[in-house]
């Protein structure tokens, strides 16, 4: 994902016609188009693929967060605290193309979860929790770069449609915990797990038959024909090139602060609710859901800016929304300054996502996006893994307001980092 653009380039660059290899075909974004959703054309196969991409990702949010409410209890009755894997894999999506690494991703991901629910032990579920993680690392990052592939035909209007990408992603959130929570209590906990590897083996074959191939694998190469040493040699390669570039570090500042932000927000918020304002779980949990609810709103409406504003101001202008939120937090007097508060966070952060996402596509080649979103989300583990525990610290040592100040303070030097680094350019077609 890359440079942003002013508003003259978000609004006139791209050919009449174009398509990336084996995708979307016909009419793309013409420079005589305006940048509003009137003015966008969709050919059949690119609402095919961009339908299969929202349908999935639609699910694989709402069977997360069927799993989150019961994960620490599952993982507690086999003496498991917690497993996660992060693999810096997302080179395979470049070197074998997008729809292998996805389907065989959505497999071994179905495959850990329904082993998961099956897992009697602790090694067991070790087990089934790496293959979880290491099917979700691929497809993850496979089905992210297809994505991106489809929505550069359309440079003009890639903002709104990766809001609208991700509100559908936001929704599916918001229903995920209920439900699985709702199912556990009613026929055990490990019924979530069995639908979420349910759901995500159903999509497998959907991807398979229903996709075009979007960037195919260079001539010669398969799955067979791979080595594990080649394969972190290139992987080594691409993460080098995208780091070496000032608007992918200027991505990775922003990904640090999206994630700063996240940590706060999922370990020193919920603590100081409860110490401060008295919150009780069932008060808790209507503070995420407001907080989630105004991400269905913030996603489409950040897309919509980085297409009108440009993507820079529209990232900058998201970090602004969460240097105030938290900087906010530290002088929340009441229950109902804390539900507002919550809910501008929200908003902020899906505001942030969307705009990072139409950035990001904009600078990032088609042959490295794999790689860069596997490079963003090793990016976002080692931010997850420090802040929670640097936070927490700083909560129980000085405050939580020290905290929450804290938090404003590292998202609003990462903001000022990221203005420094990136650089605008046309959005990028094909």
């Amino acid at each position: 994902m890359g440079s942003s653009t002013d508003s003259s380039d978000s609004s006139g660059s791209g050919s009449g016609s174009g398509s990336t290899s084996g995708g979307s075909g016909g009419n793309a974004d013409s420079d005589s188009g305006d940048s509003s959703l009137r003015g966008l054309v969709l050919t059949q196969q690119a609402k095919t693929q961009l339908g299969v991409v929202l349908v999935s990702s639609a699910l694989l949010q709402l069977g997360i967060g069927m799993i989150v409410p019961i994960l620490p209890a599952y993982a507690s009755s086999v003496g498991l605290t917690e497993a996660h894997v992060g693999v810096p894999i997302g080179q395979l999506a470049d070197v074998l193309g997008r729809k292998p690494p996805w389907v065989g991703g959505a497999i071994v991901d179905g495959v850990g979860c329904i082993a998961t629910a099956c897992a009697g032990g602790l090694g067991s579920m070790v087990s089934a929790r790496l293959l979880m993680g290491a099917g979700s690392a691929v497809g993850g990052s496979a089905a992210t770069a297809y994505a991106m592939d489809v929505l550069s035909l359309y440079p003009k209007h890639k903002g709104r449609l990766l809001g609208a990408l991700n509100a559908a992603g936001a929704l599916a959130w918001i229903l995920g915990p209920a439900l699985g929570g709702f199912l556990a209590e009613r026929a055990g906990i490990g019924l979530p797990f069995v639908l979420v590897g349910g759901i995500l083996l159903a999509t497998a074959p959907a991807i398979h038959w229903l996709l075009p191939e979007t960037q195919p694998p260079a001539p010669g190469t398969s799955v067979a024909s791979l080595r594990f040493r080649a394969l972190l040699d290139g992987t080594q390669r691409s993460f080098g090139a995208l780091a070496r570039d000032r608007n992918q570090q200027a991505l990775m500042l922003m990904q640090c602060a999206l994630f700063t932000g996240w940590s706060c927000s999922l370990t020193v918020l919920p603590l100081y609710a409860a110490a401060t304002h008295g919150a009780s779980p069932a008060e808790l949990g209507t503070l995420y859901s407001v907080s989630s609810a105004l991400g269905v709103l913030g996603a489409p409406l950040g897309g919509a800016a980085a297409d009108a504003l440009g993507r820079v101001p529209a990232v900058s202008l998201g970090g602004g929304m969460l240097v105030a939120s938290f900087a906010s937090l530290a002088a929340v007097d009441s229950q109902l300054h804390l539900l507002g508060t919550m809910a501008a966070l929200g908003f902020g952060e899906a505001f942030l996502m969307s705009s990072i996402a139409a950035l990001a596509n904009d600078v990032t080649p088609p042959h490295l996006r794999g790689a860069q979103s596997a490079l963003l989300a090793q990016v976002g583990d080692v931010t997850f893994v420090a802040m929670p525990i640097a936070l927490s610290l700083l909560a129980t040592t000085a405050s939580h307001e020290s905290a929450f100040l804290a938090s404003a303070g590292l998202i609003a030097g990462a903001s000022a980092g990221f203005r420094t680094l990136a650089r605008p350019c046309k959005p990028r077609h094909g």
